[in-house]
């Protein structure tokens, strides 16, 4: 289902400017580095494909229509190939607590593992989640996820401020 009145994303930098630029780049530091680019190219660009998909609310359209899209497109993007495996985050928090899974150092939450939020009456106890795609420059992981505002990357640390949702804990997609 795709909304009405949906902004069109910017368009992304191509992999070949990419690579032009970190070909610039002198040291042992420079495949490694254009590998990480590329990589975060290529999740920038699934991104925007999810972000064309759901975009960004239409007018008019409440911050609660769109409370269960995180887990949705938690689940797309986590390289399982699975999804409909939950019908919102804190159900899937839940397994995952259960059966052993949930690691709760967030802190230390690894590239492509998600990240679950607590529910909140902003997300309608539904809860939220975000898979992380890399860290800042002070060593914080970076969280893409589904908000009302489209597809956005936030340092997990100014999520929880901004949200007043609590860290549960993280897991490493199958």
């Amino acid at each position: 289902m795709q909304p009405q009145n949906q902004t069109q994303a910017q368009p992304l930098l191509d992999p070949d400017t990419l690579q032009q630029m970190m070909a610039s780049m002198s040291g042992s530091d420079q495949n490694q580095s254009t590998q990480n680019v590329l990589q975060l190219y290529q999740q920038a660009q699934r991104s925007q494909t999810i972000n064309s998909q759901f975009g960004p609310p239409p007018q008019g359209m409440s911050q609660s229509q769109w409370n269960g899209l995180c887990e949705k497109w938690a689940e797309a993007n986590s390289g399982s190939g699975q999804t409909g495996l939950y019908p919102t985050a804190i159900a899937a928090e839940q397994h995952y607590a259960q059966s052993g899974q949930l690691n709760p150092n967030v802190a230390k939450a690894p590239v492509n593992s998600l990240v679950y939020w607590s529910a909140n009456q902003g997300n309608q106890n539904d809860g939220h989640v975000g898979k992380i795609v890399g860290y800042n420059s002070q060593g914080v992981p970076l969280m893409q996820s589904a908000t009302y505002n489209g597809i956005q990357t936030t340092p997990i640390d100014q999520w929880s401020k901004s949200t007043g949702q609590q860290p549960l804990g993280f897991v490493i997609p199958k």
